[in-house]
């Protein structure tokens, strides 16, 4: 009655709940559309792209065009890029472009005003790094000429001039928020619900489950890491590029690796000859490029093909797995999975082309963040589901399990159980184990003169008159019928005579509380060398005898005996 009562409580609290929030989100929408005042924002400023035509120096050659031009830089051949400011040298007093693997260099009327990858030196590699360049210009730069030369390090690997800004540099600095920080937001929840869930699986019991969810953690944390450092925006918070350089590609080099490693944690995949084969190359693949970039061989940017080649491959597999399952009717497993990393393959490939045609947005994963978007919410859809189903059948399997090691009428645990207990004692080791066996006398009486349900209110008053005598110290059973018994380690004589005592005197009570009297037989016996089955009979056999004595006792309609010696709730009970 009680549970029914705290249940419908919380069910009408939660109501509650619901409604207030209804009633605060609605309110929220009525003051978004009729609350007029003026739009205070810090970004106010907007900067300027400069468009318009540019005239371009490469290799002797002039061109006048749009950004980026008509000339395809080769490694170490610098193209100028100039434009007279006119009416943008009002629009603010910095300049910021964006460098991708490029030495800079900015020049106002023919002075330098900026120089960008010049001198520098990294523990390995000496590649200008990815970075916003903004320049400041004098308050004089009205109808100046502005240049920008840039020098690729890399012979068509490295970007073009795509885009010069203008403004203030508070205004600059908001473009690139504008531009990294919805990326850069994202990814960084994803990596704390990783790095939750990678402390939340150390709380699993189940080894599969543990390792699954941690693969799956290193790869959001190695994919997200990634794209976080790809959007550029780390520049905003942290000053160090060239190391957040070599960072992003060896993250984008584990990709694979932990990609394929979360793919071979399901049953439907972990034999797969291909999947497993592709693990090991891109592996082996990390540790090479690492030591080529170390040893000045060749840098982490002119390795990429072979990384991008296992992840067309990766795509290959998993797109021909489905195909092939489909065709032959086998049934489809995992689909959610294979769903999922398909999606962020797919997505992949296509920054991959990209990479390769369009050299100038190197710098950009814009199908890849859409890849790893579509790959969560598929999981997470897939893993609140599974949650469900698993908690349902948690549900169903602990009630299973109540039902096989509990007695429903007296909620004590049943024979099953004192037998896995019976087993676990028989290989311990350990003697001196007290058993104490009781039984309701005349049970068969009671149903048949006065109804099961009456013998069944005499058994569940019988136990809980035992758990109370116990006082809930010892492991009490119902192991049959009328019959029930206790396995102690820890009781001594003593506590057996206030036992018999205290079920003595709550077994009076009997009459008041079922309308009849009811008397229990008590036999109990140590478990000695001879094992602990031995110390059952003989309890057994004691609560027979006490049980028959009682039974002649009544039928001569005689004044019941105090306890004798032996102890077994009135006689004495230790048989040899």
């Amino acid at each position: 009655m009680e549970k029914k009562r705290a249940g419908s409580d919380r069910r009408s609290q939660s109501a509650v709940m619901y409604l207030v929030m209804a009633f605060s989100f609605c309110i929220f929408i009525w003051l978004l559309g009729t609350v007029k005042a003026p739009d205070v924002r810090f970004d106010s400023e907007k900067p300027v792209v400069i468009t318009g035509d540019w005239s371009m120096e490469y290799q002797g050659e002039t061109a006048v065009s749009q950004l980026p031009g008509p000339f395809s830089p080769k490694k170490g051949i610098p193209v100028r890029y100039s434009i007279m400011l006119g009416e943008y040298g009002t629009r603010g007093n910095s300049v910021m472009v964006r460098a991708v693997h490029q030495y800079v260099r900015i020049f106002l009327d023919g002075e330098m005003i900026e120089e960008f990858g010049y001198g520098q030196k990294t523990p390995f590699g000496e590649a200008p790094y990815n970075a916003w360049v903004i320049a400041r210009l004098p308050d004089d730069c009205q109808g100046k000429t502005l240049s920008i030369e840039i020098e690729n390090y890399y012979s068509g690997l490295s970007g073009q001039l795509n885009q010069v800004y203008i403004g203030t540099k508070n205004a600059l600095v908001f473009q690139i928020i504008h531009e990294c920080m919805p990326t850069m937001i994202f990814n960084f929840a994803i990596i704390l619900a990783a790095l939750l869930l990678l402390a939340y699986s150390f709380s699993f019991k189940k080894q599969y489950v543990t390792y699954q969810l941690r693969c799956l953690c290193l790869f959001s944390l190695v994919t997200c890491m990634w794209l976080v450092l790809e959007s550029g925006g780390y520049q905003i918070l942290w000053g160090r590029a060239p190391l957040v350089s070599n960072m992003l590609f060896l993250l984008f080099y584990l990709i694979p690796p932990t990609c394929i490693r979360f793919i071979l944690t399901y049953d439907s995949f972990s034999k797969d000859k291909w999947l497993n084969l592709l693990y090991w190359l891109s592996c082996i693949n990390v540790v090479v490029v690492s030591v080529l970039q170390i040893a000045g061989i060749r840098d982490f940017i002119e390795s990429l093909m072979g990384a991008h080649v296992l992840l067309i491959l990766i795509m290959a597999e998993l797109l021909f797995q489905f195909i092939w399952r489909i065709l032959h009717g086998d049934k489809v497993r995992d689909i959610q999975l294979m769903a999922a990393c398909l999606s962020f393959a797919v997505f992949a490939c296509l920054d991959i082309v990209r990479f390769y045609v369009c050299s100038s947005e190197i710098s950009s994963a814009y199908f890849s963040q859409i890849g790893v978007v579509i790959f969560f919410c598929i999981l997470v859809y897939y893993a609140v589901r599974q949650i469900v189903e698993e908690r349902e059948e948690g549900v169903k399997r602990e009630l299973l399990e109540r039902m096989a090691y509990t007695d429903l009428l007296t909620g004590l645990p049943n024979r099953n159980a004192f037998e896995k207990r019976m087993e676990a004692l028989r290989g311990s080791g350990i003697s001196g184990t007290m058993v104490v066996v009781a039984d309701l006398n005349d049970l068969k009486r009671i149903n048949d003169q006065r109804g099961h349900q009456k013998g069944d209110a005499a058994l569940i008053f019988v136990a809980d008159a035992l758990k109370a005598s116990f006082q809930d110290k010892e492991e009490l059973y119902r192991i049959g019928g009328d019959e029930f018994c206790a396995l102690s380690g820890r009781i001594t004589g003593k506590e057996l005579e206030d036992f018999a005592a205290s079920l003595q005197k709550k077994l009076e009570e009997g009459e008041t509380k079922l309308g009849f009297p009811v008397s229990v037989a008590v036999g109990w016996s140590r478990e000695d060398e001879c094992g602990i089955d031995l110390a059952f009979r003989r309890a057994d056999f004691t609560m027979y005898e006490k049980k028959q004595q009682m039974k002649r006792e009544r039928e001569q309609d005689e004044t019941r005996l105090e306890p004798s010696e032996c102890g077994c709730g009135g006689i004495k009970n230790e048989t040899e």
